[in-house]
């Protein structure tokens, strides 16, 4: 199985909330581990990565949650859901690695974990940006921002 690269900051797009940026590059920096990890086979480090990554992404997750309430934010209840899924698939996707070690079940899921950072933050948590600046009147920077399109080369 092909698993892709995923190796700095152009990871994923950065949506203009800078505490929620500093925590999208934590989680891409446990996916890179993750991802050394599952390269080398090393069924120890794996598992150990991989909790953290849960924890890790818990955490992010009951923080974006947070300021969806707090805003008010209209989307929060299908953001809120994208969260729950991934929680559970990679609740069972560890469980099944610690039972099982490095299997075709295991790549899959990293290969799609990846994926799914990628999407979400582009789309869900880009519209939870979008909500919070509008609601905060902070006017956002046509440069950085992911959804003007210039700063893109």
């Amino acid at each position: 199985m092909y698993l892709q690269s995923f190796s700095g900051q152009d990871d994923y797009p950065t949506i203009g909330v800078p505490e929620i940026d500093r925590e999208h590059l934590a989680l891409a920096n446990e996916l890179r581990k993750l991802l050394a990890a599952v390269k080398d086979d090393d069924r120890e480090l794996t598992v150990v990565v991989a909790g953290n990554l849960i924890e890790c992404a818990n955490e992010h997750f009951a923080h974006e949650e947070r300021l969806m309430r707090e805003s008010r934010f209209a989307g929060s209840a299908r953001h809120k859901q994208s969260h729950d899924e991934f929680l559970t698939k990679a609740r069972l996707h560890f469980d099944e690695l610690r039972a099982n070690g490095l299997n075709a079940d295991c790549l899959r899921w990293v290969a799609t974990t990846m994926d799914w950072f990628r999407s979400h933050v582009r789309v869900e948590d880009s519209a939870l940006a979008r909500a919070l600046t509008a609601r905060a009147g902070t006017p956002r920077d046509p440069c950085t921002d992911p959804t003007t399109g210039y700063g893109k080369d």
